[in-house]
């Protein structure tokens, strides 16, 4: 599996057409990890937002949607296509056979591996999050952020000096936030202070006691970044994190619905362009359609 130049920030994790399993246990295990794990539901998106990617590690399960021989050849297109050759695949299946994975594992390049959906969960699990650490995918950062900025559904607010406070927001995560004040109101915070600070998501309000971490003046206003102290209760991060992936994944499934969608034939072999003909495998073809008399031999 390839390592070389891992992401300083990490790489978003997709899983294309997940299984019941995988979303209800693997995605909400890894995001309670910090993860940036992302769905992608439909095989005509998967090429469309990927682009956009380039660092991703894309787990693609072969078990639903298409044949497994269109899976194959969608999976190989990627050798051949610049925009899409660093996305790291991976395939996941409960259906594939012996020589069926053989094939995958031969004939395409997979740093995500092939993971048996046949295992026990939490084996398909450590599987999965042993693959992710292997490939950089949280890079040196420690929390998934979400952008806020230009958004004005996630602001915050508190009282100091008697005087009401608004933010706006840089960026949330489960442990703390970068706001904005005016020059005029800066005055007012001090670093290493606590304060109570009310968070206003979408249509919720979360009361917070966060610690200033950093002052950082700008031209036209000053960032704070806060830090929830220790005391938080463990709910209130995790109320913030299931906020905060609910945010990416719907600004993901807006980028999915809005995208010109992949509209290939992949019951079609793969193309190979002539110079890229030395790099595959000198190997006996085995059409998938032939397994079955393979295995009876």
């Amino acid at each position: 599996m390839e390592t070389n130049e891992n992401p300083i920030f990490g790489r978003k994790v997709f899983f294309l057409d997940p299984s019941l399993n995988i979303r209800n246990v693997v995605v909400e295990r890894l995001r309670i990890q910090e993860y940036e794990v992302y769905i992608l539901d439909d095989i005509a998106v998967a090429k469309p937002v990927l682009r956009e990617f380039p660092h991703a590690i894309c787990f693609v399960n072969i078990d639903d949607q298409v044949s497994i021989s269109e899976w194959f050849n969608f999976i190989k297109s990627f050798e051949f296509d610049e925009s899409l050759s660093t996305i790291f695949l991976g395939v996941v299946s409960a259906k594939a056979r012996a020589v069926e994975r053989e094939q995958f594992l031969l004939k395409t390049k997979l740093p995500g591996g092939f993971v048996d959906l046949n295992d026990n969960i939490n084996i398909v699990y450590s599987t999965i999050q042993k693959i992710l650490d292997l490939n950089g995918s949280k890079g040196r950062r420690r929390f998934v952020r979400l952008d806020c900025q230009k958004n004005s559904e996630i602001t915050a607010s508190c009282i100091v000096n008697q005087r009401l406070v608004n933010f706006d927001l840089d960026d949330l995560s489960c442990c703390g936030f970068a706001a904005r004040v005016k020059n005029s109101m800066a005055s007012l915070f001090v670093k290493d202070y606590v304060y109570n600070i009310t968070l206003h998501l979408s249509r919720k309000d979360i009361l917070v006691k966060a610690k200033i971490f950093a002052i950082k003046p700008n031209q036209q206003d000053v960032t704070l970044v806060f830090m929830l102290t220790e005391a938080t209760p463990l709910e209130i991060n995790e109320e913030i994190r299931q906020y905060v992936f609910k945010v990416l994944q719907a600004r993901m499934d807006s980028r999915s619905a809005s995208c010109i969608k992949d509209m290939t034939d992949y019951k079609n072999a793969v193309e190979i362009p002539e110079e890229k003909k030395s790099e595959i495998l000198d190997i006996d073809d085995i059409k998938f359609d032939d397994i079955d008399e393979v295995e009876n031999l």
